[in-house]
């Protein structure tokens, strides 16, 4: 045992006072760098959890943190929304303040998962959850920002600490050492096997435990055997029925989801059922693309200097389906989609202005047949560089192999888009990145594509728009960012009478 100070004898004389008038269990007398060590839960994190956060389990974070008792490594998948980074927060408190020597190491693929998702709930519960209060400070723990609390980590003593680490580097997590250590994966599907073997693999024989949290993904990874059957997990999952029962709001939530991606589709098995689901034959573009296209939307946003390159518009008709404007910025970043819902020719050409205000030679793709020529003729009269395209005509054009044709334009530059999304084609930072928008993506994920004699024909708008019962706006006015304009000849005049004569 530690030898405590005077002042600290008299701290932790005043807790066990409080604990005793709460009727709360006594605060440990073992201590280490003046926080104490709250044994009395170390075999009890559920306890944890309801005495000292506050917090009220469901029966599935009882069940995750128990298992980390009785089973040391725990993968949990569930619908989306259901408190997983909860359980993650809930766990990294837990081993913080009940072992002498421990470190949390969180990780995910993203940053941003660990810096705006997990790490907030890890402060949100520090400072008292949903109640505003908690018992953290009644046991002993005054936690002081910027000394002990910071925004991605907390930090007790040497050895005793938790902190963020993205999952790209597997040296920086196989370094990791301590008499104790528990390894937090955050939206573990996405966690490369490599960061699972590196962190694992460097505790072995040294004493450790391992939650993984995450919606499932497709049928494949370290995550997905965790759940079927990896020797020595404890795999729980969370289904739509549970989720109905325990979790406020989440049959609402499954409603939406269902309206915009359709019952049978990937997205609504994984994020609604919490299964293992793979995308349709015939799909065009995985969602798995599409997710990754949002998170670097986030981890990218923070750029006030962004060159406009291109802007998309599908002209809706009138009162039937929405005039949306794309822009693509950078040739990688794709804004916010601007959206009206009571089109009309005047204000849609108006808009287009505002759009390319800053740079009118800007070009502007717009859709060559149907009611969007009108619109874009009188954004041409005034001064816009209208691009019209042709997408129900036949190309010549290929893929970027140079191999595979197409049926039309539209299908060329939706193949293209895929490209652009198509990690196994492109580097990371030349990756297109798509907004936060789950219409634009429900849209996306619905196109498929055939093989015809005459090449390669994506979905018709109108079989999406029977498919999601409302029309692929959005999708087709990011579709049209694909095409690039086709630069006009320039003519050099010369000083002089006459323009084509100079001596």
């Amino acid at each position: 045992m530690t030898q405590l100070s005077v002042t600290e004898k008299q701290k932790l004389l005043a807790a066990l006072v409080r604990a005793k008038e709460l009727g709360l269990p006594k605060p440990s007398l073992e201590r280490t760098y003046g926080f104490p060590v709250l044994t009395q839960y170390q075999k009890n994190p559920v306890g944890f959890v309801e005495d000292v956060l506050c917090g009220e389990p469901r029966s599935f974070q009882k069940n995750a943190l128990e298992g980390l008792i009785t089973h040391e490594k725990v993968s949990l998948r569930s619908p989306r929304g259901c408190g997983k980074s909860v359980t993650a927060a809930w766990a990294t408190l837990w081993a913080l303040c009940c072992f002498p020597a421990v470190v949390v190491a969180t990780t995910a693929l993203a940053w941003r998962q660990l810096s705006e998702m997990l790490w907030p709930e890890i402060h949100y519960w520090v400072r008292g959850g949903p109640a505003g209060r908690n018992n953290l400070e009644k046991f002993g723990f005054h936690f002081k920002d910027g000394e002990h609390l910071m925004a991605t980590r907390l930090r007790l003593a040497a050895k005793r600490e938790a902190l963020a680490i993205t999952a790209t580097d597997p040296a920086r997590i196989e370094g990791i050492h301590a008499p104790l250590v528990l390894y937090v994966f955050d939206e573990a599907k996405e966690i490369p096997d490599g960061i699972w073997t590196s962190a694992l693999a460097g505790s072995l024989g040294n004493p450790f435990m391992a939650l993984a949290v995450s919606t499932p993904g497709v049928p494949a990874g370290r995550f997905y055997r965790t759940q079927t059957g990896l020797e020595g997990w404890l795999a729980l999952h969370v289904s739509k029925e549970i989720a109905e029962a325990e979790v406020p709001g989440f049959a609402e939530r499954a409603r939406e989801l269902a309206a915009l991606f359709g019952e049978d589709s990937v997205a609504y098995r994984q994020h609604v059922l919490g299964e293992f689901a793979e995308d349709a034959e015939g799909s065009l573009i995985p969602l798995a693309w599409l997710e990754a296209a949002v998170r670097r939307w986030y981890e990218r946003r923070d750029n006030p200097n962004r060159q406009l390159i291109r802007v998309g518009v599908d002209v809706g008709s009138h009162g039937k389906s929405n005039t949306v404007l794309a822009s693509l910025y950078d040739d990688w970043w794709v804004g916010p989609l601007d959206v009206m819902t009571k089109p009309d020719t005047d204000a849609t050409a108006g808009r287009i202005i505002e759009k390319v205000r800053d740079d009118p030679a800007v070009p502007v793709n717009v859709d060559a047949a149907g009611v969007g020529v009108g619109a874009a003729d009188v954004a041409k009269n005034l001064g816009a560089n209208i691009n019209f395209v042709h997408v129900s005509s036949h190309t010549r054009e290929t893929d970027k192999s140079g191999e595979l044709r197409f049926n039309n334009e539209r299908s060329l530059y939706y193949w293209k888009l895929m490209e652009r999304l198509n990690p196994n084609l492109y580097p990371e930072e030349e990756l297109l990145a798509l907004p936060d928008d789950q219409e634009l993506i429900s849209e996306l994920a619905a196109v498929t594509w055939t093989q015809l004699a005459s090449g390669r024909k994506v979905t018709g708008k109108d079989d999406i728009k029977k498919k999601l019962g409302r029309s692929p706006d959005k999708a087709d006015a990011v579709m049209l960012l694909m095409a690039e304009p086709v630069g006009l000849a320039s003519v050099k005049v010369f000083a002089g009478d006459n323009p084509f004569y100079s001596t």
